[in-house]
């Protein structure tokens, strides 16, 4: 039996024992009423086999014939192994004038094991909403690049954005360091207080597997965030 005639059974012997009545019955099985009284009916007469789906086991009649099914896969493996089966359908039709539907070939050469495996989709990433207000979620990262062109090094803008409203604070250093995001998340908390998460990215500047040694040695020589 299948999950959902298990379930079925499990009803109506409750209907049987008296726990449950017809009526409340047929919205644990998600029918009508007069459909559940069939149900029952079945199940009076018949029991737990009375249950089962009547088609269980039997051939279908609309089951292609075995030589045929034969042939056509001898075909796509000679022919268009590698071809998926809408391809190889236009091309048994147009070439050997055999009428397979599309899926009922798909079945037969998943079967023989003909099919070219799909490539894995990729689940793109959901965009989550952005806090409710102010100072809930501070993002803080930094971006290496040459800023000023010829007209300086490269240096890396540290910036600390509030994740409800964007605005943002800015902190110019040679490189993205601890020292650096240290100091522009204390720019960012004497000008706006401390936010009440903060966000950063898996990078080893952000995350230490070390216990910590002592405070943080934060330069006051750096350019004052804006």
């Amino acid at each position: 039996m299948s999950a959902k005639e298990r379930m079925r059974l499990a009803v109506m012997y409750q209907v049987q024992e008296g726990s449950l009545l017809l009526v409340d019955a047929k919205d644990r099985l998600g029918l009508s009423y007069r459909q559940t009284k069939r149900v029952w009916g079945r199940f009076k007469s018949e029991g737990a086999s009375g249950l089962v789906h009547g088609s269980r086991d039997r051939l279908s009649n609309r089951r292609r014939d075995e030589e045929e099914k034969k042939r056509t896969l001898e075909i796509c493996e000679s022919r268009y192994k590698g071809f998926g089966p809408t391809l190889a359908s236009e091309k048994l039709a147009e070439e050997h004038a055999v009428q397979i539907p599309r899926e009922t070939l798909r079945r037969w050469m998943h079967g023989a094991h003909l099919t070219v495996p799909r490539r894995p989709q990729r689940h793109h990433r959901h965009r989550r909403e952005r806090r409710a207000c102010f100072g809930a979620l501070a993002q803080l990262d930094g971006s290496p690049h040459a800023w000023f062109e010829d007209r300086g090094e490269p240096c890396c803008l540290m910036v600390m954005v509030d994740d409800a409203t964007g605005r943002g604070m800015h902190l110019m250093q040679p490189q993205e360091t601890a020292e650096g995001a240290f100091l522009v998340l204390r720019k960012r908390i004497e000008r706006h207080g401390v936010p009440e998460a903060l966000y950063v990215d898996r990078r080893n500047v952000y995350v230490a597997d070390r216990d910590p040694v002592g405070p943080f040695p934060c330069s006051r020589t750096a350019t004052n965030a804006t």
